[in-house]
């Protein structure tokens, strides 16, 4: 199976975790955000093994600088999605959603037994099939990984920002918001994901 093809497979699994979701598993809007959320929190730990494979390295102040930003980032991307929770699901609970969505039974078992170790796995496949396999740091550079990275978290803030905005202004059904932030997500992840 050739690399694009195996990408594009890779891209339709993950789309399809969440839309499965939704439709058989009673997850929400913010379930699903909050799945999106571990798989970024993933994504970014094998960043930083990346970070050490590159002939042309980032300086310790880039690294820190970045670091910063993107603990920021997050802070700022979770905020805005329990904001568009809030706006989406009625009778919004942070602390029973979160509980819920961890013990939510799967199998048998909580499923968030199953969906971290799932998700780390699955980050892990990616960094070895897009990053190690291709042998990308032998012609690319950690400050430009960096600069990807750090327009993915900006590129996220920028349309959470504009969901809760619209969310605001106008009552937006919870099935268009998860097809849209599912079709946002694969749409990054075939075009700008797989290119870092």
């Amino acid at each position: 199976m050739n690399q694009k093809r195996a990408q594009a497979i890779q891209i339709i699994s993950e789309a399809l975790i969440p839309i499965l979701g939704y439709f058989f598993w009673n997850w929400n809007f913010y379930f699903i955000a909050l799945f999106y959320l571990l798989d970024l929190l993933a994504n970014t730990g094998f960043l930083y093994l990346k970070l050490n494979k590159f002939r042309t390295a980032a300086t310790p102040a880039q690294i820190t600088l970045h670091s910063a930003f993107y603990l920021l980032s997050l802070a700022g991307i979770a905020l805005l999605g329990i904001l568009i929770s809030g706006q989406l699901i009625p009778g919004f609970d942070l602390e029973e959603q979160s509980i819920n969505f961890i013990m939510l039974e799967d199998l048998g078992l909580p499923q968030g037994f199953l969906l971290v170790p799932l998700v780390v796995y699955t980050a892990y496949l990616q960094y070895k099939m897009e990053f190690v396999l291709t042998k990308k740091h032998e012609h690319g550079s950690a400050p430009v990984l960096l600069k990807k990275h750090s327009l993915g978290m900006l590129v996220s803030l920028a349309f959470l920002g504009t969901g809760f905005g619209l969310c605001l202004l106008v009552k937006i059904p919870e099935l268009a918001a998860v097809l849209t932030l599912i079709a946002l997500t694969t749409a990054y992840s075939f075009f700008i994901k797989k290119k870092a």
